[in-house]
């Protein structure tokens, strides 16, 4: 557990202040973040990261829609889902 905050914070911000970046914190695990991670994927080496995928940004009149298994994933690697084997190796 980090310690507290004061103010508003970036949860990445927080992560980077309290894992030194270069360092194999998460090399050997399966990671999964939430699209304000993002930048987790430059700064750390790790076996897995899972993400949710997002609505793309597009010409106006084409879609953009999520398909339904991008939805299944994204209800599998959602932080409300049990975090059974979010440190499996």
């Amino acid at each position: 557990m980090s310690k507290l905050y004061a103010g508003k914070v970036a949860d990445y911000q927080i992560l980077k202040n309290e894992f030194t970046i270069g360092q194999d914190w998460f090399k050997d695990k399966e990671v999964r973040i939430d699209l304000g991670f993002e930048g987790l994927v430059n700064d750390y080496p790790c076996k897995k990261i899972r993400k949710p995928h997002k609505k793309k940004r597009v010409a106006k009149g084409q879609s953009n829609d999520v398909t339904s298994e991008q939805i299944e994933y994204n209800k599998e690697v959602s932080p409300s889902s049990p975090i059974k084997n979010w440190t499996q190796v």
